[in-house]
């Protein structure tokens, strides 16, 4: 019986640890992911002269500092690749939001955009 008891234990602690790492992963993940939409919506900033600017680059070096507490050592190719895909996908966003020529596209866009930048900001505590 002790055997039995002894190979539970062992699964009940590596599946914890699993789920651990997993959870670990999926918030570098999330850190990555805003940082790139941060960044994208700095850029963005910079280039329509917003007033912003500032307030979104302080936001994007937050997640930046969070992405490198989290990332897994073995991870830093896959985290700049999800941060770097998120980037891209934000700035398409922006640029339909500015520039699209459907204004009920373009509003669309720019909520979305604003949700996501919103969903990023509940993940810090001065939100």
């Amino acid at each position: 019986m002790s055997r039995i008891k002894t190979v539970v234990a062992a699964g009940v602690f590596f599946s914890s640890v699993a789920g651990s790492l997993q959870a670990h992963s999926d918030m570098s993940r999330a850190f990555a992911g805003c940082a790139g939409r941060f960044s994208a919506e700095t850029e963005h900033a910079w280039l329509t002269g917003s007033d912003r600017a500032d307030h979104l680059q302080n936001r994007r070096a937050t997640f930046v500092s969070l992405l490198e507490a989290t990332i897994d050592e073995g991870d830093q190719r896959r985290m700049l690749s999800y941060r770097i895909d998120a980037k891209f996908a934000h700035a398409a966003l922006l640029q339909t939001a500015t520039f699209g020529q459907d204004d009920d596209h373009a509003a669309a866009a720019r909520q979305l955009a604003d949700l996501y930048l919103l969903n990023c900001s509940r993940l810090l505590l001065d939100s």
